[in-house]
């Protein structure tokens, strides 16, 4: 079967785009702390999961995330102070 250019182009980034996800699979979910609940981080099969929002509480907190070469650095900030 033969692709146009376009159509091999865009089977080629799906390639990359699929290996970059089984190699560095991050989820990262907002509009978590309505009621108070902390942040949760948590890797399970080489995934990280993140989960933070801010509820209106005295214990709101932003994540930041530093992006090094060959690590993550996860920083959590109160808002509040």
């Amino acid at each position: 079967m033969r692709f146009s250019k376009k159509e091999e182009y865009l089977r080629q980034k799906d390639k990359k785009l699929k290996k970059i996800i089984d190699e560095n699979y991050i989820v990262i979910s907002g509009d978590y702390g309505a009621w108070g609940d902390t942040t949760y981080c948590k890797e399970i099969n080489s995934r990280l999961f993140i989960a933070n929002g801010i509820g209106d509480t005295k214990n709101d907190t932003i994540i930041k995330i530093y992006d090094f070469k060959n690590s993550l650095f996860i920083e959590e900030i109160n808002i509040n102070n």
